[in-house]
């Protein structure tokens, strides 16, 4: 049906097809085609804001993933691994292409294939949102630590291991063993699991990690809370997992029941530079309880 002259619309002289009618799979192969750029922007314009390729560009990139089936197919009849190899390596091109715009933790050159996908898969929706941006808009959603993009499934959601953020940890601090009970938040979590009183720095980042759902952020000690940060746990939002934390004081707006804001200066705590969540200790978190008691929030 790809071929037929029905599949296409007339654009004065040349025949095209709009990009946001081609079926989903092929659209995402449509946007991991690898022919150079100048190359393929022979076969793209715009027509009232949407993108159109040309006959010539669609035939052209038909037999490309006709080409790319085949030598996958063969690959896969020949040698299993080799067949990873190209999986891997279409994903990666493509995950790279997305990650050109958005600037974020690049995907691991070590991952399989289904982990690409998976990167590939939770960055998809910044990705979509980030390309119907001007280059203004983005450059004032990263002067705000607004960026990337957030979808609902970055709110409700963790990210897979392969898209999280991995900070750099002292090996040292990996491998030392603590006292759970110098902890207390890890040691709420570890009694649900083990009767072990210590345990060694890997152990603790697991626990933590398993749990980051449902910590209470709030009664965390400052002791704790400095043993999470050598671990690398503020690598990770716990509200969306988008983008590392980072520690800083700024003048903080919330928005009131009654659609009001409340602004509380200087507010020091970790900022997610994504989604915008702050991680507060308790001394902070009273501050704003307080300012909300005062303005009648």
């Amino acid at each position: 049906m790809f071929w037929q002259r029905s599949y296409f619309e007339e654009f004065g002289d040349v025949d095209g097809v709009y990009v946001d009618r081609v079926p989903f799979e092929l659209r995402i192969r449509l946007l991991r085609w690898t022919w150079p750029t100048r190359s393929r922007d022979k076969y793209f314009f715009q027509h009232e804001g949407r993108d159109v390729i040309t006959r010539e560009g669609w035939e052209a990139f038909v037999r490309w993933v006709c080409d790319a089936m085949d030598r996958q197919l063969g690959a896969e009849d020949n040698d299993p691994q080799e067949a990873e190899a190209v999986k891997q390596k279409s994903a990666l091109h493509y995950a790279d292409q997305m990650n050109d715009l958005l600037d974020v933790t690049p995907v691991s050159r070590q991952a399989t294939a289904d982990e690409v996908q998976q990167w590939i898969d939770w960055w998809g929706g910044s990705y979509e949102a980030a390309q119907n941006l001007t280059a203004d808009e983005i450059v004032a959603l990263k002067t705000s630590r607004k960026w990337p993009p957030v979808t609902a499934r970055m709110i409700s959601e963790m990210p897979p291991p392969v898209a999280q953020r991995q900070a750099p940890t002292d090996s040292a601090v990996l491998h030392a063993v603590y006292t759970l009970a110098d902890y207390p938040v890890l040691a709420s979590i570890a009694a649900k699991r083990t009767q072990a009183r210590k345990l060694d720095g890997r152990a603790c980042l697991h626990l933590y990690k398993s749990a980051l759902g449902d910590i209470d952020w709030m009664t965390i000690t400052p002791q704790e809370k400095e043993f999470m940060r050598q671990l690398g746990i503020f690598s990770i939002c716990p509200s969306c997992g988008a983008q590392a934390l980072e520690r800083d004081t700024r003048d903080h707006t919330m928005v009131r029941a009654d659609g009001r804001g409340t602004t509380v200066p200087d507010l020091t705590g970790d900022y997610c530079k994504a989604c915008g969540e702050v991680i507060l200790d308790a001394a902070e978190g009273q501050r704003i309880a307080d300012t909300y008691r005062q303005r009648g929030g």
